[in-house]
Protein backbone atom coordinates (compact mmCIF):
# COMPACT_ATOMS: atom_id res chain seq x y z
CA UNK A 1 0.00 0.00 0.00
CA UNK A 2 1.26 3.23 -0.96
CA UNK A 3 1.81 6.02 1.07
CA UNK A 4 -0.78 8.42 -0.41
CA UNK A 5 -3.70 5.48 -0.23
CA UNK A 6 -3.24 5.03 3.41
CA UNK A 7 -6.19 5.37 5.07
CA UNK A 8 -5.22 7.11 8.24
CA UNK A 9 -3.20 9.18 5.89
CA UNK A 10 -6.46 10.17 4.45
CA UNK A 11 -8.50 11.08 7.04
CA UNK A 12 -5.46 13.19 8.41
CA UNK A 13 -5.32 15.30 5.67
CA UNK A 14 -9.10 15.73 5.51
CA UNK A 15 -8.77 16.77 9.01
CA UNK A 16 -6.18 19.15 8.48
CA UNK A 17 -8.44 20.87 5.40
CA UNK A 18 -11.44 20.89 7.62
CA UNK A 19 -10.03 22.37 9.86
CA UNK A 20 -8.64 25.24 7.92
CA UNK A 21 -12.29 26.28 6.72
CA UNK A 22 -14.08 29.13 8.16
CA UNK A 23 -16.76 26.78 9.07
CA UNK A 24 -15.24 24.73 11.55
CA UNK A 25 -14.79 28.19 14.42
CA UNK A 26 -15.35 27.41 17.98
CA UNK A 27 -19.35 26.55 18.62
CA UNK A 28 -21.20 27.67 21.14
CA UNK A 29 -24.36 26.01 23.00
CA UNK A 30 -26.27 27.76 25.55
CA UNK A 31 -28.29 25.67 28.25
CA UNK A 32 -32.26 26.26 28.69
CA UNK A 33 -31.78 25.21 32.71
CA UNK A 34 -30.63 27.73 35.41
CA UNK A 35 -27.52 26.14 36.89
CA UNK A 36 -24.77 27.25 39.49
CA UNK A 37 -21.65 27.44 38.18
CA UNK A 38 -20.16 24.41 39.58
CA UNK A 39 -23.08 22.36 37.81
CA UNK A 40 -22.57 24.65 34.80
CA UNK A 41 -18.95 23.19 34.37
CA UNK A 42 -20.63 19.68 34.90
CA UNK A 43 -23.28 20.31 32.42
CA UNK A 44 -20.53 21.51 29.96
CA UNK A 45 -18.43 18.36 30.65
CA UNK A 46 -21.36 16.03 30.53
CA UNK A 47 -21.97 17.15 26.65
CA UNK A 48 -18.01 16.42 25.89
CA UNK A 49 -18.19 20.51 25.59
CA UNK A 50 -16.01 23.16 28.42
CA UNK A 51 -17.26 26.43 29.98
CA UNK A 52 -16.89 28.88 27.66
CA UNK A 53 -13.08 30.63 27.56
CA UNK A 54 -13.96 34.23 26.51
CA UNK A 55 -10.10 35.56 26.33
CA UNK A 56 -10.40 37.22 22.74
CA UNK A 57 -12.59 40.12 21.26
CA UNK A 58 -13.27 37.43 18.34
CA UNK A 59 -14.46 35.02 20.53
CA UNK A 60 -16.31 37.27 22.63
CA UNK A 61 -18.44 38.63 19.81
CA UNK A 62 -19.64 34.97 18.77
CA UNK A 63 -20.83 33.80 21.61
CA UNK A 64 -22.53 37.02 22.17
CA UNK A 65 -24.16 37.06 18.36
CA UNK A 66 -25.34 33.22 19.93
CA UNK A 67 -26.73 34.17 22.77
CA UNK A 68 -28.39 36.96 21.06
CA UNK A 69 -30.07 34.16 18.86
CA UNK A 70 -30.68 32.32 21.60
CA UNK A 71 -31.60 33.71 24.98
CA UNK A 72 -34.76 34.85 26.35
CA UNK A 73 -35.74 37.94 28.35
CA UNK A 74 -35.97 36.80 31.61
CA UNK A 75 -38.11 39.89 33.57
CA UNK A 76 -36.31 42.73 33.04
CA UNK A 77 -32.72 40.78 33.69
CA UNK A 78 -31.47 39.64 30.19
CA UNK A 79 -28.90 37.19 29.27
CA UNK A 80 -26.96 35.89 32.03
CA UNK A 81 -24.54 33.31 30.96
CA UNK A 82 -21.60 31.68 33.10
CA UNK A 83 -18.30 31.48 31.36
CA UNK A 84 -15.22 29.50 32.63
CA UNK A 85 -13.04 32.14 34.94
CA UNK A 86 -12.84 32.12 38.37
CA UNK A 87 -10.37 33.30 41.12
CA UNK A 88 -11.43 30.45 43.55
CA UNK A 89 -7.38 29.21 43.27
CA UNK A 90 -6.58 32.25 44.68
CA UNK A 91 -8.84 35.29 45.44
CA UNK A 92 -8.09 38.36 43.11
CA UNK A 93 -6.08 36.37 40.18
CA UNK A 94 -8.86 35.25 37.51
CA UNK A 95 -8.04 31.97 35.96
CA UNK A 96 -9.82 30.52 32.99
CA UNK A 97 -10.51 26.96 34.81
CA UNK A 98 -10.60 24.61 31.48
CA UNK A 99 -7.24 24.86 30.24
CA UNK A 100 -5.58 26.63 33.70
CA UNK A 101 -3.88 29.75 32.04
CA UNK A 102 -4.52 33.51 33.69
CA UNK A 103 -7.51 35.89 32.62
CA UNK A 104 -5.90 38.82 30.76
CA UNK A 105 -8.13 40.03 28.36
CA UNK A 106 -11.94 39.73 28.94
CA UNK A 107 -14.67 42.63 28.18
CA UNK A 108 -14.96 43.82 31.96
CA UNK A 109 -17.65 45.95 32.76
CA UNK A 110 -15.83 49.66 33.70
CA UNK A 111 -15.46 49.01 37.65
CA UNK A 112 -15.68 44.88 37.38
CA UNK A 113 -14.63 42.76 38.83
CA UNK A 114 -15.76 44.18 41.58
CA UNK A 115 -14.01 41.78 44.00
CA UNK A 116 -17.04 41.33 46.37
CA UNK A 117 -16.47 38.34 49.46
CA UNK A 118 -18.69 35.72 47.74
CA UNK A 119 -18.30 37.23 43.95
CA UNK A 120 -15.79 34.67 42.28
CA UNK A 121 -17.56 33.25 39.29
CA UNK A 122 -16.63 34.88 35.61
CA UNK A 123 -20.23 35.33 33.75
CA UNK A 124 -21.87 37.25 30.37
CA UNK A 125 -24.00 39.91 31.53
CA UNK A 126 -26.56 41.94 29.39
CA UNK A 127 -28.88 43.74 31.75
CA UNK A 128 -29.37 47.47 30.36
CA UNK A 129 -30.38 48.85 33.71
CA UNK A 130 -27.37 47.50 35.47
CA UNK A 131 -25.27 49.48 32.33
CA UNK A 132 -23.87 45.87 31.61
CA UNK A 133 -23.75 45.38 27.56
CA UNK A 134 -22.63 42.29 27.45
CA UNK A 135 -19.97 42.28 29.59
CA UNK A 136 -18.20 40.38 31.76
CA UNK A 137 -19.01 40.83 35.72
CA UNK A 138 -17.89 38.73 38.78
CA UNK A 139 -21.07 36.71 40.82
CA UNK A 140 -21.66 34.52 43.75
CA UNK A 141 -21.31 30.92 41.96
CA UNK A 142 -24.68 30.29 43.75
CA UNK A 143 -26.69 32.99 42.80
CA UNK A 144 -27.69 31.71 39.56
CA UNK A 145 -31.42 30.48 40.57
CA UNK A 146 -31.98 34.02 41.36
CA UNK A 147 -30.95 36.16 38.68
CA UNK A 148 -31.71 33.38 36.09
CA UNK A 149 -28.33 32.79 34.50
CA UNK A 150 -27.25 29.41 32.09
CA UNK A 151 -24.17 27.81 30.82
CA UNK A 152 -22.75 29.08 27.70
CA UNK A 153 -19.87 26.52 26.27
CA UNK A 154 -16.95 26.19 23.29
CA UNK A 155 -16.42 23.37 21.37
CA UNK A 156 -12.90 23.31 19.55
CA UNK A 157 -13.18 21.72 16.19
CA UNK A 158 -9.23 21.71 16.23
CA UNK A 159 -9.24 19.65 19.53
CA UNK A 160 -12.02 17.05 17.68
CA UNK A 161 -9.37 16.59 14.97
CA UNK A 162 -6.31 16.20 17.17
CA UNK A 163 -8.23 13.37 19.61
CA UNK A 164 -9.14 11.17 15.91
CA UNK A 165 -5.36 11.50 14.67
CA UNK A 166 -4.51 10.65 18.28
CA UNK A 167 -6.87 7.51 18.32
CA UNK A 168 -6.12 6.49 14.48
CA UNK A 169 -2.30 6.75 14.94
CA UNK A 170 -2.57 5.01 18.29
CA UNK A 171 -4.85 1.74 16.92
CA UNK A 172 -2.57 1.64 13.76
CA UNK A 173 0.41 1.32 15.73
CA UNK A 174 -0.88 -1.13 18.75
CA UNK A 175 -0.21 1.74 21.52
CA UNK A 176 -2.22 1.34 24.83
CA UNK A 177 -4.69 4.01 25.10
CA UNK A 178 -5.00 3.39 29.13
CA UNK A 179 -4.59 6.81 31.12
CA UNK A 180 -1.66 7.56 32.62
CA UNK A 181 -1.01 9.71 35.79
CA UNK A 182 1.27 12.92 36.78
CA UNK A 183 1.53 13.72 40.54
CA UNK A 184 2.61 17.86 41.02
CA UNK A 185 5.91 18.32 43.09
CA UNK A 186 3.89 20.82 45.15
CA UNK A 187 0.78 21.19 46.77
CA UNK A 188 -2.47 23.12 45.65
CA UNK A 189 -5.73 23.73 47.10
CA UNK A 190 -8.47 21.76 44.69
CA UNK A 191 -9.32 25.23 42.77
CA UNK A 192 -5.68 25.34 41.89
CA UNK A 193 -5.30 21.64 41.39
CA UNK A 194 -7.80 21.69 38.39
CA UNK A 195 -6.08 24.40 37.09
CA UNK A 196 -2.70 23.01 36.81
CA UNK A 197 -4.06 20.30 35.37
CA UNK A 198 -5.79 21.13 32.85
CA UNK A 199 -2.78 23.80 32.41
CA UNK A 200 -0.76 20.59 31.12
CA UNK A 201 -3.15 19.51 29.10
CA UNK A 202 -4.47 16.89 31.48
CA UNK A 203 -7.28 16.51 33.39
CA UNK A 204 -7.60 16.07 37.42
CA UNK A 205 -7.97 12.12 37.76
CA UNK A 206 -11.24 10.02 37.94
CA UNK A 207 -10.39 6.53 39.62
CA UNK A 208 -14.06 5.12 38.57
CA UNK A 209 -12.83 1.91 38.88
CA UNK A 210 -10.64 -0.66 40.80
CA UNK A 211 -8.05 -0.93 38.21
CA UNK A 212 -7.97 2.98 37.86
CA UNK A 213 -7.39 3.39 41.65
CA UNK A 214 -4.92 0.52 42.03
CA UNK A 215 -2.77 2.74 38.90
CA UNK A 216 -2.77 5.46 40.36
CA UNK A 217 -1.70 4.59 44.01
CA UNK A 218 1.19 2.47 41.96
CA UNK A 219 1.97 5.78 40.91
CA UNK A 220 1.68 7.85 44.16
CA UNK A 221 3.98 5.05 45.89
CA UNK A 222 6.98 5.50 42.83
CA UNK A 223 7.33 8.88 45.04
CA UNK A 224 8.32 7.52 48.92
CA UNK A 225 5.76 10.70 49.96
CA UNK A 226 4.68 8.30 51.61
CA UNK A 227 7.35 7.75 53.95
CA UNK A 228 6.27 11.16 55.89
CA UNK A 229 3.38 9.23 57.38
CA UNK A 230 1.28 11.41 55.21
CA UNK A 231 0.31 11.60 51.23
CA UNK A 232 -2.58 13.45 50.30
CA UNK A 233 -3.72 14.13 46.61
CA UNK A 234 -6.42 15.73 44.77
CA UNK A 235 -8.82 14.14 42.81
CA UNK A 236 -11.36 15.55 40.19
CA UNK A 237 -14.41 15.11 42.15
CA UNK A 238 -16.66 17.69 44.22
CA UNK A 239 -20.17 18.10 45.93
CA UNK A 240 -20.22 21.64 45.67
CA UNK A 241 -22.61 21.76 42.30
CA UNK A 242 -25.44 19.62 44.91
CA UNK A 243 -24.43 19.46 48.58
CA UNK A 244 -24.37 15.47 48.99
CA UNK A 245 -23.92 14.17 45.50
CA UNK A 246 -20.86 14.05 43.97
CA UNK A 247 -19.79 14.26 40.30
CA UNK A 248 -16.49 13.51 38.48
CA UNK A 249 -15.92 17.11 37.32
CA UNK A 250 -13.65 16.45 33.85
CA UNK A 251 -17.34 14.31 32.57
CA UNK A 252 -19.94 15.51 34.76
CA UNK A 253 -21.08 11.99 35.42
CA UNK A 254 -21.83 11.02 38.79
CA UNK A 255 -19.66 9.32 41.22
CA UNK A 256 -20.28 5.99 41.40
CA UNK A 257 -17.66 3.45 42.41
CA UNK A 258 -15.41 5.01 44.28
CA UNK A 259 -12.55 3.71 47.39
CA UNK A 260 -13.85 5.42 49.57
CA UNK A 261 -12.55 4.65 53.68
CA UNK A 262 -15.25 3.33 55.63
CA UNK A 263 -17.36 6.24 57.04
CA UNK A 264 -16.51 8.66 54.20
CA UNK A 265 -17.69 11.23 52.92
CA UNK A 266 -18.59 12.86 56.18
CA UNK A 267 -19.87 16.01 54.47
CA UNK A 268 -19.78 19.34 56.54
CA UNK A 269 -17.78 21.89 55.38
CA UNK A 270 -16.00 18.95 53.04
CA UNK A 271 -16.75 19.16 50.09
CA UNK A 272 -13.72 18.11 47.45
CA UNK A 273 -12.61 14.22 47.15
CA UNK A 274 -8.94 13.38 47.69
CA UNK A 275 -6.67 10.04 48.00
CA UNK A 276 -5.10 9.66 51.40
CA UNK A 277 -2.65 7.74 52.98
CA UNK A 278 -2.76 8.39 56.16
CA UNK A 279 -2.38 4.99 58.55
CA UNK A 280 -2.53 6.74 61.71
CA UNK A 281 -5.97 8.13 61.13
CA UNK A 282 -7.13 4.77 59.42
CA UNK A 283 -6.64 5.73 55.10
CA UNK A 284 -4.72 3.19 53.42
CA UNK A 285 -5.06 4.76 50.20
CA UNK A 286 -8.37 5.10 50.59
CA UNK A 287 -10.41 7.93 49.14
CA UNK A 288 -11.64 11.35 51.61
CA UNK A 289 -13.82 14.17 51.20
CA UNK A 290 -11.67 17.40 52.73
CA UNK A 291 -12.39 21.22 52.56
CA UNK A 292 -11.37 22.48 49.25
CA UNK A 293 -8.71 25.13 50.54
CA UNK A 294 -6.25 22.21 51.88
CA UNK A 295 -3.51 22.11 50.10
CA UNK A 296 -2.37 18.81 48.59
CA UNK A 297 -0.81 17.38 45.90
CA UNK A 298 -2.37 17.55 42.34
CA UNK A 299 -2.83 14.05 40.69
CA UNK A 300 -3.32 14.62 37.44
CA UNK A 301 -4.75 12.17 34.52
CA UNK A 302 -3.47 11.99 30.58
CA UNK A 303 -5.57 10.31 28.45
CA UNK A 304 -6.88 10.26 24.48
CA UNK A 305 -9.91 12.69 25.54
CA UNK A 306 -10.32 16.51 25.64
CA UNK A 307 -12.91 17.82 27.58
Amino acid sequence: MSRASHPVLKVALLLLVLQQSSSCNSRYHISLMRLNWFESIEYCSRLGMRLSVLNTLEKHTEAVREAQATVRDFSGFHNGLWIGGSDLGKKGSFVWLPTGTKVTWTKWKFGEPSGGANERCMNLYNWHEEEFYWMTNDANFDQLARISEVAIMARSFRTIAKLVLLLLLAAEQGLSCNSRYYISSTTFNWFEAVEYCNRLGMRPAILDTPAKHDEAVREAQLTGKQASGFFGLWLGATDLGRIGTYVWQPTGSRVGWVKWRPGEPTGGPEHCMNLYYWPSQGFQWTVNDAPCDTKLYALCQQDYRDY
